[in-house]
This record gives structure tokens, C-alpha cells and sequence, in this order.
């Protein structure tokens, strides 16, 4: 079942056959999302624990989705 919430900037997510971006990155100024290639490198938020919903902003480095 789809998601009820989105924030896709406009034209997003992009429709394309030979599309392959399957991840999502968030605009820092305005909220929105767009579709990325999953190998791009962007600024990244992370969860420290599991146990805990304490998240850490990383603007110091830039890793794919898949490393990050």
C-alpha cells in the first residue's frame, strides 16, 4: 500500500523507463524530494542507535545512499 504522506518537489518523482534513480534525496531549504541516482553523493542524516530516535545531521562529508 502507498505511502499517504509525500513532499515530491515538482516533477518528481521523474517517469521514465530507463530511469534508474531508486533513491530519494531532501532539499536542506525547502523540504522537497527529488529522485536520485543512488550512487550520487549527498550530505546525510543517520539514526546513532536503534534503540534510540536520536539522529545526527552530517554536512562534513558526502557519501552514496548505500554507504551513508
Amino acid at each position: 500500500m502507498p505511502a499517504e504522506f509525500n513532499n515530491w518537489a515538482e516533477g518528481q518523482p521523474k517517469e521514465s523507463a530507463v530511469d534508474t534513480s531508486d533513491c530519494v534525496a531532501m532539499d536542506r531549504a525547502d523540504g522537497k524530494w527529488s529522485d536520485n541516482l543512488c550512487n550520487e553523493k549527498k550530505e546525510f542524516i543517520c539514526q546513532r542507535t536503534a534503540s534510540e530516535a536520536e539522529y545526527k545531521y552530517v554536512d562534513t562529508e558526502k557519501l552514496n545512499w548505500p554507504d551513508a
